[in-house]
């Protein structure tokens, strides 16, 4: 079953239950469906084109997902837009641009208009029929992700229901989701990989999601037990800046930081005021998540652990495996996504003999944990040593405490030492 069929499905057997809270309110499973099921009655009352990709502009994160769910299940492929030069990234020839009636990003109609696209504009305020909530009939539509990972250039990602499915289901046994979780994924939207799949993930099963879009969300952590916590460095960051008077303490819950590198810091700092159980997850919108590690001791945060349902090595330069301690590219084995929509050359790039490159540089060791030492193109070269810059910013990030450190190669001559701030740390570049 799909996320979209689950959500109805739970809608029946337990219609009170909770599935969603968005800044704080609350939404039951039967009034989510019935909202889903409302929207799509207009979508397809509007004469909405299954053959259309729809781009939704919609900042509302709960009214996202509900016209999202809404049109993919009528079989429209859906993405999520974030500004108007999505349009022109996106490069698809037939597109419907979706917004809500309280919502009207400036030059949105203009530029559908400049490109040919229709606009639907779906009322704010549709609530649904509780009494006669209908599951969807026939085939559900696929979602696109955009990613900028690999190349720096937006790419096109697509979900096929099936792929979706697949990769929920791993997600949820990797992080233990179940019925009776409570995930907080705070401000990530749909138009993000962490915003996109733990929501469906945990709909699935009948579990809890909080989402807010206040610039205080460490307020969402006070008063309502939670079991999975979803953030990056800067969220975390932000979170820790919450006032002392605030508890926002989660004892029972599994705090999982990706994105980047967790600072030293910032572990220690979330264990004393939020949960002991802190892991470190990478992934790529690409992939999914391919690793989740408990952080016991500071080693933890260099050396992941690789998610036994995912097949990760490190190949040389020929492309053989490289010998253990020995730095080398990262590949993943492919299981739900084959390659880019529309962009052959960057699918040929990334996507080879049935694994993903993602570019990054890693290392294992005798116990299979891996570190990663920075990306292919982040390598640089000190008097003849090639060096993988990540550890060395990590240290830095740590050492000063800022909330990121770039380090960049400059020719010898001029090259000069620094006096702020590194030198008062007692480094030098």
């Amino acid at each position: 079953m799909t996320a979209i069929d689950c959500i109805f499905a739970h809608a029946h057997a337990a219609p009170a239950r909770t599935a969603v809270i968005h800044d704080g309110q609350a939404l039951s499973y039967a009034r989510f469906a019935a909202r889903i099921a409302a929207a799509r009655g207009f979508a397809q009352a509007s004469g909405v084109d299954p053959a259309r990709v729809a781009v939704l502009f919609i900042n509302d994160i709960l009214q996202a997902w509900i016209v999202g769910l809404a049109l993919r299940s009528l079989g429209v492929t859906t993405v999520n837009g974030r500004d108007l030069g999505d349009l022109e990234t996106l490069a698809l020839p037939a597109v419907i641009v979706v917004r809500t009636s309280n919502e009207d990003p400036p030059g949105l109609d203009a530029a559908a208009a400049a490109i040919g696209a229709r606009v639907l504009v779906v009322p704010h305020d549709l609530a649904g029929d509780l009494e006669a909530i209908e599951a969807p009939v026939g085939p559900q539509g696929d979602h696109i992700l955009l990613t900028s990972g690999t190349t720096g250039v937006y790419k096109k990602v697509l979900y096929t229901a099936v792929s979706e499915s697949a990769g929920a289901a791993r997600r949820s046994n990797t992080y233990g989701f179940s019925a009776d979780t409570v995930l907080n994924v705070f401000s990530f939207g749909g138009w993000t990989a962490l915003g996109y799949f733990y929501p469906l993930c945990v709909w699935r099963l009948g579990g809890v999601v909080i989402v807010s879009q206040t610039l205080e969300s460490y307020r969402t952590l006070v008063g309502l037990a939670q079991t999975h916590l979803v953030t990056t460095p800067s969220l975390l960051a932000g979170l820790l800046k919450a006032p002392p008077e605030f508890p926002i303490q989660q004892p029972g819950a599994m705090l999982v930081c990706t994105g980047g590198p967790l600072p030293a810091t910032l572990w220690r700092q979330a264990r004393e005021r939020v949960t002991h159980d802190v892991r470190t997850g990478m992934g790529s919108t690409e992939i999914g998540a391919y690793a989740l590690t408990p952080i016991a001791i500071e080693d933890d945060l260099s050396w992941h652990r690789i998610d036994p349902d995912h097949e990760l090595q490190i190949i040389s330069d020929d492309g053989t495996p490289a010998p253990v301690g020995e730095m080398g590219g990262v590949r993943i084995r492919t299981t739900t996504v084959e390659g880019y929509l529309d962009a052959p050359e960057a699918t040929a790039a990334f996507f080879r003999d049935g694994y993903f490159h993602p570019g990054d540089l890693a290392v294992a060791r005798e116990d299979g944990r891996v570190a990663l030492r920075g990306r292919v193109t982040d390598v640089i070269n000190v008097m003849g040593q090639k060096l993988g810059v990540l550890p060395l910013e990590s240290a830095l990030q740590d050492r000063l405490g800022a909330a990121a450190v770039c380090i960049l190669s400059v020719p010898a001559q001029r090259a000069r030492r620094c006096t702020s701030p590194l030198s008062s740390s007692g480094l030098s570049a």
